[in-house]
Formats: structure tokens, sequence, C-alpha cells
């Protein structure tokens, strides 16, 4: 009966699906993610795409290079030249292949920057501008090669105009990519900062060598991106105050308008002889790469699409505000800094700040009980307090916390009307 129960399901395709999904754990593809791990599932999403970006463009110069010299083909005055890529003896001999082994990636790779730079979504209405414009630019500096006249013959070329034309229009575009993204570097990026709904979590940082020095460390990040980001991230010692990721969003835009300037300068005096340009235009596009490194550092400190899932874009103070009190006589003092060392940041992750962690208190009309530490923690609204509280990164504190504490202590939530 079984048996001809399920060659009528093949037959008629009823059940098909079930019979396949039984005892494989296909089943399990069509669960959706619960609630709280779809707005991190969301935030990872924009997270690696501004990585993404970013190292793309870090490792644009190094890719190019090493498909030229696996490929046999010589440094180059430039890396658009890149784009007809050839062996020297080919080149000499006019033998072109089918394809050129360089061009593949120099295009590939920019358009997969113009696509994101397209679809990534600003903080504001003229960030998205910026960024929709550069991307179509990257994608002009891809698919418009400028004139390379090593390639053709000198004379009798029938499309030379047309190539003069390409020309332009892909210098052009790399003058508009970097114009944009220095833009957006010098004010765009600000708007994560200024706004205190984006950063507050930043307040609750520890300052690190980049902040104890931040002329320095924004002139390597901008500038030597390459070898600052991977020294700086392994010794921990990257950006997290305000202060610091302003300085170096003002050097890096800077830098940004510079690099194409320049390479514009030494193409005129040198006319394509000399490698200057090569290295030029190299820092240029890791100085590119920098900004989003340095993005992605600030909003993984502050993160604001994360509050903003969470329903937390109120500003503290505002009408809406709503605050925890805690009366505390601690009892473990060990066990405390251990809980004050994990708070801190967990409460600013969900839009809450400080207000007072008074400890010098004084009663004047008495009372049955005399706390010996007050807190106040201000939260946008109530909704923030709930979603922090229940929070599952929460729950282990609570018992920490009531393991260093009186029985007599006392948290209450309040609203601020």
């Amino acid at each position: 009966m079984t048996f001809n129960k399920s060659v009528h399901s093949l037959k008629t395709g009823t059940g098909l699906e079930e019979m396949l999904k039984s005892g494989t754990g296909l089943d399990k593809l069509e669960k959706p993610l619960p609630t709280n791990e779809l707005g991190n599932h969301i935030v990872v999403t924009y997270q690696r795409l501004r990585l993404g970006m970013g190292f793309i463009a870090l490792f644009f110069p190094l890719i190019i290079l090493a498909i030229g010299f696996f490929y046999s083909i010589g440094f180059e005055t430039s890396y658009s030249a890149y784009y007809f890529g050839l062996p020297a003896g080919d080149l000499e001999a006019k033998i072109f292949p089918g394809i050129f082994p360089t061009r593949v990636f120099f295009c590939g790779l920019l358009f997969a920057l113009g696509v994101f730079l397209m679809l990534y979504k600003g903080f504001n209405w003229w960030e998205d501008f910026l960024l929709v414009t550069a991307g179509v630019a990257a994608i002009c500096v891809a698919i418009f090669p400028m004139w390379y006249k090593d390639l053709y013959p000198v004379k009798d070329f029938p499309y030379e105009t047309l190539f003069w034309y390409f020309s332009k229009i892909h210098y052009i575009s790399a003058f508009v990519l970097f114009g944009c993204m220095a833009l957006v570097a010098w004010f765009c990026s600000k708007t994560t900062l200024k706004d205190e709904r984006f950063s507050a979590a930043l307040d609750e940082q520890k300052m690190t060598w980049a902040d104890y020095h931040p002329i320095f460390c924004s002139f390597l990040i901008a500038w030597l991106p390459v070898f600052a980001f991977p020294f700086l991230y392994r010794a921990k010692k990257l950006p997290t105050q305000r202060a610091t990721f302003v300085r170096a969003y003002n050097w890096i835009g800077f830098a940004m308008a510079l690099f194409p300037i320049t390479a514009l300068v030494l193409t005129s005096l040198t006319q394509r002889s000399a490698y200057f340009v090569l290295v030029v235009e190299a820092i240029g596009i890791w100085t590119f790469a920098a900004f989003w490194l340095l993005k992605s550092r600030e909003l993984m400190l502050s993160q604001p699409e994360a509050r903003a899932i969470k329903g937390m874009n109120s500003l503290p103070g505002g009408p809406s505000a709503a605050y925890v009190v805690g009366l505390h006589k601690i009892t473990d003092h060990s066990k405390f800094e251990e809980y004050k060392n994990k708070i801190g940041p967990m409460v600013a992750s969900y839009g809450g700040r400080y207000l007072t962690r008074g400890e010098n208190l004084k009663a004047p009309e008495g009372g049955y009980w005399k706390p010996e530490r007050v807190v106040v923690i201000e939260f946008p609204n109530m909704a923030a307090i709930e979603a922090w509280y229940t929070s599952p990164e929460y729950q282990p504190l609570i018992e920490l916390r009531k393991a260093c504490q009186s029985a007599n202590d006392i948290t209450f939530f309040m609203d601020g009307t």
C-alpha cells in the first residue's frame, strides 16, 4: 500500500516535495530566520557591502599588477593602459589574442565597484546622489578605454576619432568618480557623526593609540591605507572617537581630490614615459579603499542600522525619553568590575547613555535603607529599554549583577513625561 502511494505521488507530483525533504534536512531551507536574527542579518549585509567595496579597491592595484606579471606584461605607465595589456613581443608584432588578460580584471573589478556604489543607500539624499553618480562614473571608466597609441597604427586607423572620444569620457569619468567620493568624505560622512541618534555608542568607546595621535593616524589611513589598516587592526589601535573619524575623513577627502589632479599633471609633464602616474593612481585607489574601510569601522562601533531596526530613532532627552534607575549596594567588587566593563557598550548599542553613576550619597531625611550607588540611564523611549533588558545578550549580565549586589537593591523603569 505504501509502495503504491509513493508511485502515485511520483506520477502526479503530489507529496513529491515532502518525499525529497524527508530525512534530508531540506525542510530547514524554508524556515525563516527568527526576528532577532533577521535584524542582525540586515546589519551584516550592509557591513559586508561596505567592506567589499573597501577590499576590492584595496587589492585592485595589486591584482592588476599580479595578472600582468603572470602573463609577462611589463609595467604600464597607467592602470588604464592595462585595458590593452599585452606581452611586449605581441604588442610590437601587433599580435592580438581573443582577449586582453588584464582587461578582464580591470573592467570586472571596476564594474563591481560601480554597481556596489549605485546600490548602496547613504544616510541622506545628497549622499545617495553622489554615490550613484560615482557608480555610473566607475562603470564608464571600465567600458570606455583611454587612447593607447602603441597598440594601433600611427596612420590610417579607422576608429581613431571614436577612440579619441572614448578617451575623453574615460578621463572625465575618473575625475567625476574621485570628485564625488571626495565630496562624500568631506561632507556626507559627517552625517553619522554629528547626529546623536547615529553615533551615541561612540561615547562609550575607549580611546586607542589612533585617538591619542589623530593627525599622524589620519595621515597614515588616508595616504597609506594598504599598510596602515592591517597594522592598526592587528594591534587594536584603529580610531574609536568622533574627532578622530572627522579628521580622517577630511584627510581622505583632500587626498581623493588631490591624486587625480596630480596624476593628470604628471601625465602631461612626462607624456606617460615614467611610472610616477602608476604610483599616484595606486595611492588614489587606496584612498578610495580607506574611506570605505574607515566607514565600516565607524558604523560597526556606532551601529546606526541596528539602532534603527530596534526602533531607537528618537534623540535622548526628547519628549519620549525613558529612564532606568538603579539603587545599589555592592557586595562583590571584582564581579561588579566585570559587570561594568561589559554593560557600557551594550547600553550604548541600544541607544542608552549614563546620566549619573553617583556614589557620594547623602540622605538628609534618613530612611529604612541607604544605597551606596545610584545609576540613571537615559534611553530614547520605553521600547528601547524593553529591547535592551530582554535581549539575549543581557540576560547573563542580569545574573552577574544580582550576584554582586545586596538583596535590597532596586531597579525600575520610568518614562520622562
